[in-house]
């Protein structure tokens, strides 16, 4: 993915995509980790870290807006 604006060029791996599929659609952070803790085997501990280190940067890039 490109961001338009920036020119910076994100590359995803599968879980990033499939959080990028769930936020297009209004959101709260603790429900975009409840889904993936019951689509993907992984902790509760490290889901929290990779949801929010990948919406930081999504949003460091301006690529979304955390309401």
């Amino acid at each position: 993915m490109i961001n338009k604006d920036t020119g910076y060029y994100f590359v995803m791996n599968t879980v990033g995509e499939r959080i990028w599929s769930i936020i297009e659609k209004d959101i709260s952070v603790n429900d975009i980790i409840n889904r993936l803790l019951l689509e993907y085997e992984v902790s509760i501990k490290e889901c929290k870290y990779t949801v929010l280190s990948f919406l930081e940067k999504l949003n460091e890039e301006k690529a979304i807006i955390i309401k």
